[in-house]
């Protein structure tokens, strides 16, 4: 009798310390997660020619209630997000239902990480940012899939050119998938 209560407070011990290394490989993941994406931000930063403004990145969190159109949508606090370096059909123009559905199937009702860039805000005063959304195991770099999956053409207004080369890249790889429908799909 004694032994089996030994056993099973063992087996409860075991079954704790497992929760707690699950746990703690949560924790270490998110960690490592935030880790790299600051490294990124880091090693993409352009280079500043001295007297030049010096890009502080602004990483925050946000979830997304609405999506306005395919480069436009609205977080939590009521703000509206422009998403930079990328630019989607407009409601008058052909493709644009699908971009739209498209970012909202990516990003809606989802939180995600958005990055400032040297300029916070557009002339209609909409936040220019951005976005990582985590889909499954993946960290997924919103602007720059759209560019790839040729839902968005690439628009940079400078000053804000933090992620202009990998923007570009996901275009030339679109070309090469997709041909001409790159940015008008």
């Amino acid at each position: 009798m004694a032994e089996k209560k030994r056993n099973l407070k063992k087996r409860k011990k075991l079954k704790k310390r497992k929760q707690k290394r699950k746990i703690n490989g949560t924790i270490v993941s998110l960690i490592l997660v935030l880790l790299i994406l600051i490294a990124l931000i880091l090693l993409l930063r352009p280079e500043t020619v001295p007297g030049e403004k010096v890009l502080i990145p602004i990483l925050s969190d946000a979830h997304v209630t609405e999506v306005v159109d395919g480069d436009t949508f609205v977080i939590e606090n009521g703000e509206y997000v422009r998403l930079i370096g990328v630019d989607t059909p407009e409601s008058y123009e052909e493709s644009y239902e699908e971009a739209k559905i498209y970012l909202e199937n990516l990003i809606l009702d989802k939180d995600i990480k958005l990055i400032s860039d040297l300029e916070d805000r557009d002339r209609y005063g909409r936040l220019l940012r951005y976005a990582y959304v985590q889909v499954e195991d993946k960290l997924i770099f919103v602007n720059s899939n759209l560019v790839l999956e040729g839902y968005a053409g690439v628009f940079f207004v400078d000053p804000n050119v933090l992620y202009r080369d990998t923007i570009e890249k996901a275009y030339e790889n679109c070309l090469r998938v997709r041909g001409e429908e790159c940015g008008s799909i």
